[in-house]
């Protein structure tokens, strides 16, 4: 689904993830978790100048006991005053967004039992990180 959109929106969408990865969460809610943080990021990238190399890595890797998921970009990052906020309804990371993209993310993903969190903002972009439980 979400391919043809970072084609459309002149985005580089790179996913780096083993395929003997298994996790414990519900993948009914965990997928649309994972689309609404792709579908942020792909917002913040779309509003960036056009000349902007535009850039969205999905990857997956071992870290001590868990396995990670990050949602990366390369957009300006988020301002500070977000931060604190961030997953609550109504926050709004860009001018044309509802603020509900990231609350509905961060639901989805205690739904299907995986932790979401900020992983790193700063100019050089934006990290979202899930915390799976491996098996």
């Amino acid at each position: 689904m979400v391919c043809p959109l970072a084609r459309q929106a002149d985005v580089v969408l790179t996913v780096d993830a083993p395929h003997d990865a298994i996790v414990v969460a519900d993948p009914k809610f965990l997928v649309q978790a994972i689309d609404h943080l792709i579908l942020n990021s792909l917002q913040i990238l779309s509003q960036q100048s056009p000349s902007a190399v535009r850039s969205l890595r999905v990857q997956i890797q071992e870290v001590s006991d868990e396995i990670e998921m990050w949602v990366e970009d390369n957009g300006p990052g988020l301002p500070a005053e977000v931060c604190e906020r961030l997953f609550e309804p109504m926050i709004m990371t860009c001018p044309s967004g509802m603020g509900l993209g990231l609350a509905i993310a961060h639901a989805l993903a205690s739904a299907a039992g995986v932790p979401l969190s900020l992983g790193y903002t700063g100019a050089t972009g934006t990290r979202f990180v899930l915390h799976f439980r491996s098996l």
